[in-house]
């Protein structure tokens, strides 16, 4: 199962958890997971958030397939100028 990493804003959904495996063919599985898992988690995973599978940084990953033994994290955007 995949290993996906929550930042601090998510953590709030989990009761804290940080780390939680799922077990998802692609990202948007995996959000579907999470929201059954972790009700009203899944609006705050929105597309204005990258998502990093492996240590590579996804823009557009809704439809980025995950490995078994993937880590997965999900980035807040970063503002600033």
């Amino acid at each position: 199962m995949a290993r996906v990493v929550l930042t601090g804003g998510l953590r709030r959904f989990t009761g804290g958890t940080s780390e939680v495996e799922v077990d998802a063919p692609d990202v948007r599985a995996l959000i579907r997971a999470l929201e059954e898992r972790f009700p009203g988690i899944g609006p705050h995973i929105d597309e204005s958030m990258s998502i990093a599978i492996d240590g590579d940084i996804i823009q557009q990953p809704l439809l980025e397939s995950i490995g078994p033994d993937s880590e997965i994290h999900f980035l807040p955007p970063i503002s600033g100028g």
